[in-house]
């Protein structure tokens, strides 16, 4: 039976990273694959061409095949479509790409045989799929089946399953590589937006800030994310402020943290729509007793959420940037470039050198879901999502951040350090800094 559910996306993570199995997917979704498999294989005969099952794939879907060509069929579709080459997904990341097909097996629609949910159930407890070689970047997000059929490859031929009619279609189809790559940036965003308010905290502690300022910004993040006030908790004002403004990147930090917390929650529910329903095409519905085709497989309100919260991380690491400016500059009651004076320059380089690294992904990352479009398939596959390269984008992204916010986190000390006269050197606090968020400076 279809099925739509609300999940909690936490304890999926947890599942991928902890590497088990649910029982929503162990017990429920093999039920569920059973019943819908047999009610199927009852109707299908009734049901005339039914894609993937007795037709081909793409524009050659007018042409049918029968059960002694299912063999045949299948090795076609892994030939023509096992076509992907690296950059592969790692590990961690099939992982996620396996747990979400799973899941959305459990969810019904797909077809799916007990042989092959079986198989890649296990597959997963015997670790193997985790090394399974899927192409990360060779998919516009209309299905992914060029991903998908990578790991049809890896089940069939590696772990020795056995596809039965409509096998490949159902495993090679749906949303699950987009989704279940989105869902595994959740804990680096996580870890980037806490590393944020903890790195404001410090570079408050070094500008004429007063603490009215800093008791309005934990108003803001009580009714914002109540959540990440803490950080703000003992937030050391060494400097009094003049009545002098700061800069805008100072200054606009509640909007800020607003913006990005609001594009991190749409992304979130996103995710959850994802992984609520089902994704398959065709779409098995009422329990097997009919079938549709439709297009589950796509997911523009996930891209359109990766994509505006890229936009959000852009203004976090150009805000990032600007507050190392202005705390390199005399106006925000510093030495200029931190400076102590004479030969000494300080940290002269730095903000350029940031300049650089941020117009460098602004170009990288500039390309949204529907600045271009075309079709394939003889214009049968005419829409797509671009939401696998997103998703790459949305990664590239967040490792700009917190690249960004470590070197923020580093100027910060810096100054104190030559205000208190002390001999240092930029490059030891980045590298200090970045072994204590578990990072390595190179």
């Amino acid at each position: 039976m279809l099925e739509s559910r609300r999940v909690d996306l936490d304890s999926l993570v947890s599942c991928c990273e902890e590497r088990s199995l649910p029982e929503f997917v162990v017990r429920h979704g093999r039920n569920v694959v059973a019943a819908e498999r047999k009610a199927i294989l009852s109707n299908l005969s009734s049901f005339g061409c039914v894609y993937g099952f007795n037709t081909l794939t793409g524009h050659r879907d007018d042409v049918s095949f029968s059960g002694p060509e299912l063999q045949g069929f299948n090795d076609s579709v892994l030939d023509s479509h096992c076509i992907g080459r690296g950059p592969w997904f790692s590990e961690r990341e099939v992982g996620y790409l396996v747990f979400s097909k799973l899941h959305s097996f459990s969810l019904g629609g797909a077809g799916v045989s007990l042989s092959v949910f079986d198989g890649l159930c296990a597959a997963w407890d015997r670790r193997s799929v985790f090394s399974a070689r899927i192409p990360r970047l060779d998919s516009y997000s209309s299905g992914d089946v060029i991903p998908g059929a990578h790991l049809a490859h890896f089940l069939r031929h590696s772990e020795g399953c056995e596809f039965e009619v409509g096998d490949m279609i159902a495993v090679i189809n749906g949303s699950y590589v987009h989704a279940g790559y989105a869902l595994s940036v959740r804990q680096e965003l996580a870890t980037s937006l806490d590393e944020l308010l903890h790195t404001i905290a410090r570079s408050l502690s070094v500008v004429e800030v007063g603490a009215e300022w800093v008791s309005r910004l934990k108003l803001f993040l009580d009714v914002c994310c109540p959540e990440n006030s803490r950080f703000f908790d003992d937030v050391s004002l060494s400097k009094k402020s003049t009545g002098k403004q700061l800069s805008v990147s100072f200054r606009g930090i509640p909007e800020m943290i607003q913006a990005l917390w609001l594009a991190r929650r749409g992304f979130d529910e996103a995710l959850i729509d994802c992984f609520s329903c089902p994704s398959a095409n065709p779409l098995f519905v009422n329990g097997g007793q009919g079938v549709v085709s439709q297009a589950s497989f796509l997911r523009p309100e996930l891209s359109l959420a990766s994509s505006k919260l890229i936009d959000a991380l852009h203004f976090s690491a150009w805000q990032a940037l600007r507050r190392i400016c202005f705390m390199l500059n005399p106006a925000s009651g510093n030495l200029l470039d931190a400076s102590s004076g004479g030969l000494d320059l300080g940290l002269i380089q730095v903000p350029k050198r940031l300049q650089a690294r941020l117009d460098q992904q602004r170009l990288l990352s500039g390309v949204r879901p529907f600045c271009m479009g075309s079709s394939a398939s003889n214009g049968i596959e005419d829409c797509w999502t671009y939401g696998v390269f997103l998703v790459y984008q949305l990664k590239e992204m967040i490792a700009l951040v917190r690249e960004m916010l470590l070197e923020e986190a580093a100027v910060a000390e810096y100054i104190k350090r030559v205000e208190r006269g002390e001999k240092v050197k930029y490059r030891g606090l980045v590298e200090e800094a970045g072994l204590l968020r578990g990072l390595r400076y190179d």
